[in-house]
């Protein structure tokens, strides 16, 4: 079975695009993040080191979208 977690409309700032002038400023990028697990094992032992940390992975897409620039949407959404 699979549970989906979903961390929507997370705001960042960054420097991406293919062309030079997409990159010159920065700009806001919305990111959602969509997570097919298993959550049951965490459900069940009711243990927080079982679970997604929502944290870390806010983080995570931050660490990205505010890192080095890329020229595609889909290169960033490889990255995180």
């Amino acid at each position: 079975m699979s549970d989906r977690i979903e961390l929507r409309a997370m705001r960042f700032e960054g420097r991406h695009g293919a062309l030079a002038f997409e990159r010159d400023e920065a700009q806001p990028f919305e990111v959602d993040v969509v997570l097919e697990l298993d959550l049951g094992p965490a459900g069940r032992a009711d243990d927080l080191g079982r679970t997604v940390d929502y944290g870390a992975v806010f983080a995570c897409a931050r660490q990205v979208v505010e890192g080095p620039p890329a020229a595609l949407l889909e290169t960033l959404a490889e990255r995180i």
